[in-house]
C-alpha cells in the first residue's frame, strides 16, 4: 500500500511505503523546517527509508530534490568501502583493514590537483598524494590518500573517469549509477539522492558484505582522547570502522554515515534497519558538520 501527501507546510512531500507507522514523520517534517540546526541549513532535500524504499521525505527551501546531481565528496567513502570489500569478498587481510580504518599515515592527500588527473593512479601520484609519514602510521588520520592506494594496489591505477563509474557499478551488481567527476576515490563522486539511497537501501537488504561490517574493528578518532589518533574532522567522540564513521560520542552506536565536505550526509540507524539522507551543496567550512547536526535532530525526531 503506498500513500503519497501533498506537500506539506513549506516546500514538504511526505511518501509512505508499506507498512509503516506515521508516529515519527510528522515531527520529522517539524523539525526538518522550523528547528534552528535545520533552518540555518535550508534549502537542502532529506528523507528517510528503509530496505523497501523511502519513506518520508521533504525539501525545505524548495531548491533540492530527489533528482537533483551532487557532488557528495566524503560521502563517496562509503561507497569505496562497499565496493572493496566486496571485491575482497570481504576477506581482509591486515594492510587493507589498516588502510580502510585510515591508519596508513597518508596525511598529505590534497584532493585539487586529482581534478585535473585522468587516471586513478595519476591522481595518486599527484604532489604529495602518495607520501606515508611514518610518524603516523598506525594512527588514525582522516584523508583520502588510504583509499586511493588500495585502489591502485586493486588494479584500478589506469582507470578513467568512465571506466571507474563502471567498475565500481558492476562490483555493486549495477543496483544504482554513479559519475565521478575527480578521480580521487574518497571524495570525487557525483550521485543523486535516489541512487544514493538505492545504494543505503541494498546494504540494509544485505545484498552487499559491507552490511556486517558496519563498525566493525572500530577506532579511536579524537586526538584529545586517544593517543592512537593524529586527526580527526568530526567535532564529537566518533569512532571509525571500515571507510565510514560510528556515531557514538561515549555512549551507544547512534548512526553509521559519512558525511561530505558540501553538506551531503548519509546515515544508516544502529539497528540496520533504516536510511536517512540530508542533501546539498554548501560551501562553508563547517557545512559537513551542519548537516550533520539537522540530519541527527531529524533522525531523533523521527525515532522518538
Amino acid at each position: 500500500m503506498i500513500m503519497k501527501y501533498a506537500r506539506l507546510w513549506i516546500g514538504l512531500q511526505l511518501v509512505l511505503t508499506g507498512s509503516f507507522s506515521m508516529a515519527g514523520a510528522p515531527e520529522a517534517q517539524r523539525v526538518a523546517l522550523q528547528a534552528p540546526e535545520c533552518k540555518s541549513i535550508q534549502p537542502f532535500y532529506w528523507e528517510i527509508g528503509n530496505s523497501q524504499g523511502l519513506l518520508v521525505a521533504g525539501s525545505p527551501g524548495k531548491k533540492y530534490e530527489r533528482q537533483d546531481e551532487m557532488k557528495i565528496a566524503s560521502a563517496s567513502k562509503w561507497i569505496f568501502a562497499a565496493y572493496y570489500i566486496e571485491l575482497k569478498k570481504a576477506v581482509l587481510a591486515e594492510p587493507d583493514k589498516n588502510l580502510l580504518l585510515m591508519r596508513g599515515g597518508y596525511d598529505q592527500f590534497n584532493v585539487m590537483p586529482c581534478a585535473l588527473r585522468l587516471t586513478v593512479e595519476a591522481c595518486f601520484q599527484a604532489r604529495s598524494n602518495s607520501t606515508v609519514n611514518p610518524g603516523n602510521v598506525g594512527k588514525f588520520y582522516y584523508g583520502g590518500g588510504s583509499a586511493q592506494a588500495l585502489a591502485v594496489g586493486a588494479g584500478l591505477g589506469k582507470l578513467n573517469r568512465k571506466k571507474l563509474s563502471k567498475e565500481i557499478e558492476g562490483t555493486l551488481k549495477n543496483k544504482f549509477s554513479l559519475s565521478y567527476s575527480n578521480l580521487a576515490l574518497a571524495g570525487g563522486a557525483e550521485m543523486n539522492v535516489e541512487n544514493y539511497a538505492r545504494f543505503l537501501q541494498e546494504i540494509l537488504k544485505g545484498t552487499y558484505l559491507i552490511k556486517d561490517l558496519l563498525g566493525a574493528d572500530a577506532v579511536c578518532t579524537h586526538p584529545a582522547t586517544c593517543k592512537q589518533a593524529a586527526f580527526s574532522p568530526a567535532k564529537e567522540d566518533w569512532k571509525y570502522s571500515y571507510h565510514h564513521w560510528v556515531e557514538t560520542n561515549g555512549g551507544p552506536v547512534e548512526a553509521y554515515s559519512s558525511p561530505g565536505a558540501f553538506g551531503f550526509y548519509p546515515w544508516i540507524s544502529a539497528d540496520k534497519k533504516t536510511y536517512g539522507i540530508v542533501a546539498r551543496e554548501g560551501r562553508g567550512e563547517l557545512a559537513y558538520w551542519d548537516s550533520v547536526l539537522c540530519g541527527r535532530a531529524i533522525r531523533k525526531a523521527y525515532f522518538k
